[in-house]
């Protein structure tokens, strides 16, 4: 009897050890299925097509995956290039059936995508038999010139306080039928030069010149250029990236979009994670 007792005793306080390995590993998953949860509820960002709809009110013109930071002719990424086709209809559609002959392309904050979208939008168009000027008219982060290996050299800063002609601004691409207006040299409060009657003369005097001209643009939250340029131009093109920008942010800056009575045709979500 005593040598039972002393058994029972020892299994009641010290469990065998697969029931203990049993019940670690248990408590181990629920807790890093709580702490997954947990990240998910504070990480405010949009992450979906869907969210972004639900957020902006717009249509979702289409997905596009990160975009290499160069256009190769010789082997486009097809994949890529269906998805701008399908976003190109989409524009067409919610514009009447035609392409704003005046686009501007920004985002609620930077790396979101702007750059390539403008790009590869421009490049689509061009396959359309149409001719496309892209203006690099973020002053402060240029980054278009890198996309066609061209020298950043004179651009619209300089245009803008007269420092050169718009003729010898505009520069070839490798692309047929595609023109690029680099930011420029000078390097002049923003706000100070874009706020000048020239670069609403000079668009009116391009648009003569291409069937359309695409704007690239800072993030509305970097700098107030966008809500200015968007004075010169027909409609606007939203970009969110996944897991980019949170809620309260994307939705103050296309309420200050929204105030310039800027039309604004829909979001391209760009799937490719901020790294």
């Amino acid at each position: 009897p005593a040598k039972l007792s002393q058994t029972i005793s020892y299994n009641k306080f010290f469990p065998k050890k697969k029931s203990t390995m049993a019940i670690s590993l248990l408590v181990g998953l629920l807790f890093s299925l709580l702490v997954v949860t947990l990240l998910e509820w504070i990480d405010d960002t949009v992450r979906t097509p869907e969210e972004a709809k639900m957020v902006t009110n717009l249509p979702v013109l289409g997905l596009i995956p990160q975009a290499p930071n160069a256009i190769n002719l010789n082997t486009p990424d097809d994949t890529i290039l269906n998805n701008f086709w399908n976003i190109l209809n989409r524009i067409e559609l919610s514009s009447g059936g035609e392409i704003p002959k005046t686009l501007l392309i920004t985002s609620a904050t930077d790396k979101e995508g702007k750059s390539a979208v403008s790009a590869w939008l421009a490049y689509v168009l061009t396959q359309k038999n149409k001719k496309v000027l892209l203006i690099d008219a973020n002053l402060r982060k240029p980054f278009l010139h890198h996309f066609f290996n061209i020298t950043e050299g004179i651009g619209l800063s300089d245009i803008l306080i007269k420092k050169t002609t718009l003729v010898n601004s505009i520069k070839e691409t490798n692309v047929d039928g595609l023109s690029l207006i680099t930011s420029g040299l000078t390097k002049e409060i923003p706000l100070k030069i874009l706020g000048t009657s020239v670069l609403k003369n000079i668009i009116e005097e391009l648009k003569n010149e291409f069937d359309v001209i695409i704007l690239d643009t800072p993030s509305i939250q970097a700098a107030a250029d966008t809500l200015l340029l968007s004075t010169y131009t027909q409609a606007a093109i939203f970009i969110i990236r996944d897991s980019t920008a949170t809620r309260p942010i994307i939705i103050n800056a296309l309420e200050s979009l929204q105030q310039t009575k800027m039309k604004i045709l829909g979001v391209i979500f760009n799937t490719g994670k901020k790294k």
